[in-house]
Formats: structure tokens, sequence, C-alpha cells
């Protein structure tokens, strides 16, 4: 079946969410709304597609595609951290969201994974800092990672490198953002490598309808190993 088109109004986006059986008045304050829904479709950054199941019935799925990056560096003692979400105020209200990554952001219709990741890094946590992709490696830890870019960082202090890991699907996942919508999503999963001095902010990012306060964490060798590990079929490897 085809998917919803990008002109769909707000009244037949409510008739195909009643006839798929999704309860919207469960989205609120909490997580998105239906206008961010209809939003989202309007400007192609998530696809609703219909689909018939095995009773018959036609449901909607949506598909996004997304970058994850997890940003670390190490401590003057080797330790590895890495920033996380520590708190988020939207309209007043504080939200604790489950994350398993830094940050994360959708890939825009007209572009490529990896602009999507430079673009997310900045408008997340608006560091000064000139953006390099690279390759990552198969078989290589977010700490021996970290540490093969180490002299760069050093030698080039305003400068972080972001290595592209690996790309993985995962199916039928119930969005935290739309509670009861099946969303597929690939994600294209990266791995940022910043300068050590910046271990001593804790940063602060305000927007339009939404404070983010992140924090650097201590990540154990053990936990580090995998901190990588898919929640979905692994699609390509980005590295050799």
């Amino acid at each position: 079946m085809e998917k919803l088109p990008p002109t769909i109004t707000l009244t037949e986006l409510t008739h195909h969410l009643y006839k798929a059986r999704i309860d919207y008045h469960q989205w609120d304050s909490r997580t998105k709304t239906l206008k961010d829904l209809l939003e989202e479709v309007r400007t192609r950054t998530c696809e609703l597609i219909p689909y018939v199941e095995a009773d018959g019935h036609i449901s909607l799925e949506r598909h996004i595609v997304s970058v994850t990056i997890d940003i670390c560096t190490l401590s003057a003692s080797g330790e590895l951290r890495r920033i996380e979400e520590a708190k988020r105020v939207v309209s007043g209200e504080e939200r604790s969201l489950r994350t398993d990554h830094s940050i994360n952001g959708k890939v825009g219709p007209d572009e490529r994974p990896n602009s999507a990741a430079i673009r997310t890094f900045k408008e997340k946590l608006g560091l000064n800092l000139e953006v390099v992709i690279v390759d990552g490696k198969a078989d290589e830890s977010p700490v021996q990672t970290v540490k093969r870019f180490r002299g760069a960082m050093k030698r080039k202090r305003k400068c972080c490198l972001i290595t592209k890991v690996f790309i993985y699907e995962n199916e039928n996942f119930s969005s935290e953002s739309y509670p009861g919508l099946p969303t597929l999503r690939l994600f294209h999963l990266y791995l940022c490598t910043v300068p050590q001095k910046f271990l001593r902010y804790r940063l602060m990012r305000n927007h339009a309808d939404k404070k983010i306060v992140y924090e650097w964490k201590s990540v154990l060798e053990k936990q580090a190993c995998y901190m990588f590990e898919p929640r979905g079929h692994i699609r390509a490897f980005s590295g050799p």
C-alpha cells in the first residue's frame, strides 16, 4: 500500500489513525502530539505506511531514518566518559526519558546521514567545533577508537571526529514519542570524539519549547564494549 502523502490534512490523519486502532488521545504533554506527527509527515521526516494485518485489519507503521551519536572522550586518568542527557524540561514540566546514547536526530528527506550527524551534533550541543567524519572499524571498541584519535585531538583542539560505526534497523518498535504507533527505525550509529577540555563543561541547551541539560558520565570498560550493541538487526558496517 502507498504511504500517506505529505499533503495530508489533520482530519485525514486522525481518520487513518482511528481506522488503524491507534489511540492518539493518549499523546499528551509527556509525549509528542498529533500535530507533531502531522508536521513530520508534511516535512517528510517520517513516512506513514498502511499495511494489512493477518486478520485483514489495516494498520499504520511509521518509518524514520535516524542518526544516533555517542559523544565520548578520555579523562586524564584514561577513563572513558560519555555525554548523557540528565534532564529535559518541556513547557515547564520535567521529563525523564530513557536514552541509550548521547543524542539522536532524524535524517531529512534530502539529507545524507553524515550531514545529518554533523547538523544534529551542532544543533543539540551548540559546541563551536570543526567536525570531521571518518570511517570506523567493525572490530574496534569505543575505547580503542577514542585512543586512536586522541593525538589528533591534541594537535587540533577545536576539532571533533565523528566515526560512523554501523547501520541497523529496529522493527516494530513502539515509539516513546507516539505510544501505540508501530515504528521502524533505520539507525546510522556514530561515535564522536571531542577534546578532553570539554569534560569541564556541564552543557545546557535552550530551545523554543524545551531545555535540555547534559552531563558527563563514566563508562566502564565492560560497558564500553557493548555500548554500540544494536537494539535490532545490523544492516551494514561502515568500516572495512
